[in-house]
């Protein structure tokens, strides 16, 4: 294969055959790797690939392409980046020279700083970016391999100072050694404090373009203060959150008193026709308009019926709720009565007794008990609820009057 053919590398991609024992959890099976040691890409340690991962045949398209840079990123131990190309396209460009026919030119840095790279004490393996940051790092300041791997792998566990330095144009070299000069026991806690102390300061608009705030003398003091002023800033604004939660709270209050005051004058001039049409007095029992809301209310709780459910709807005009009371005690909640215009819907006294239920009724039904004074009062309401000048109701056919 010819490396033009294959300049945009990374950009194309070889597939992988076909699994032909997917579905037992089985991938193929590689056969004939003899073959490969006779192969021009016989030195690129395409066993060694086999032995540790998948996807053979984009080493081996990737082997034929570029067999000196494999074979020499191989052998140094650092497979990961020729895993980076083969699997994700990934070519670290900056440090790496993949068209170079010289493999002593592979890499775009001196020769020295790539021996110095590979006799680090890699762990796991080589880390490229390390060679990257390094070239990054000498662009402004000079430092040895090892300061830069150092660096490196301490901001690859402070991504957030890493992310503010950059986001504040902070050289990594300058923030290590700021960093390293306010907190020599604990470097870590001074990354995340000049990171917190940076999110501060911006919020509160101070100038971060200068030196002397973006890196104070003293972190430390600098950082504590100013959690000292953002709890000032938290606290207050808690406590003007709270005065307008209080403010807010008035005006509703107020909001419903003059609504309750509103509904109250309409349900005056309501009650004043409810009166006119439903009161009635007779044979020591009274037909009674609620005087407010509250009462409805009242009757419901007292009576341990549901008729409270229905306050806000009687003053409103939706329903019309009555209380039936004996006359030697007004105000003792007895009876309570729905009237749907002139039909009564439904009376009930305490804990709705009248209603039927799985046991039978378990208490005589008002409307039969008490017909005798109910079945008059019904008849005048549906006659027109006529009084006389004195306000006294005109009994149906004159056969009985009472006093309202």
């Amino acid at each position: 294969m010819h490396r033009d053919a294959y300049a945009d590398f990374g950009k194309k991609t070889v597939d992988e055959p076909f699994h032909y024992c997917a579905e037992e959890g089985m991938g193929y099976a590689v056969i004939g790797v003899d073959a490969i040691g006779k192969s021009p890409v016989r030195y690129c340690c395409a066993e060694r690939w086999i032995e540790r991962y998948d996807g053979i045949l984009k080493f081996l398209h990737l082997a034929y392409v570029y067999p000196r840079q494999v074979e020499l990123l191989m052998k140094a131990g650092m497979e990961a980046v020729v895993r980076d190309l083969a699997k994700r396209g990934v070519k670290h460009y900056t440090v790496l020279n993949w068209n170079s026919e010289d493999p002593k030119k592979a890499f775009r840095v001196p020769r020295q700083a790539v021996k110095d790279f590979l006799g680090l004490p890699w762990p796991n393996g080589p880390d490229i970016g390390v060679l990257a940051f390094w070239k990054h790092l000498n662009s402004t300041e000079k430092a040895d391999m090892e300061t830069a791997w150092e660096i490196y792998e301490f901001f690859r566990t402070h991504q957030d100072a890493k992310q503010t330095a950059r986001h504040w144009g902070v050289p990594p070299g300058r923030l290590y050694r700021y960093l390293d000069s306010q907190w020599h026991c604990n470097r870590g806690a001074a990354a995340s404090a000049w990171a917190d102390y940076v999110d501060m300061a911006a919020a509160q608009g101070l100038a971060l373009h200068r030196s002397d705030v973006l890196l104070p003398d003293d972190l430390k003091a600098r950082h504590d203060a100013m959690v000292e002023e953002r709890n000032r800033h938290l606290a207050e604004e808690r406590r003007r959150e709270a005065e307008r939660y209080r403010k807010a709270q008035e005006a509703e209050k107020q909001r419903q008193a003059m609504e309750r005051e509103l509904r109250g004058k309409e349900y005056a001039e309501l009650r004043e026709k409810l009166e006119r049409k439903y009161a009635w007095e007779a044979d020591g029992y009274r037909i009674i308009i609620p005087e407010s809301e509250k009462e409805i209310e009242d009757e419901g709780r007292i009576l341990k019926h549901c008729v409270g459910g229905y306050a806000q709807r009687h003053v409103e005009g939706k329903t019309v709720i009555l209380f039936m009371r004996k006359a030697r005690t007004p105000n003792k909640p007895w009876l309570t009565i729905e009237m749907w215009g002139t039909e009564l819907h439904q009376i009930h006294g305490f804990r709705n007794e009248g209603l039927y239920t799985a046991e039978g009724r378990f208490a005589p039904d008002p409307r039969e008990k008490y017909r005798s004074f109910l079945d008059p009062w019904l008849d005048w309401v549906k006659a027109g609820s006529k009084r006389k000048k004195d306000g006294t109701p005109i009994v149906p056919n004159n056969k009985k009057e009472s006093a309202a």
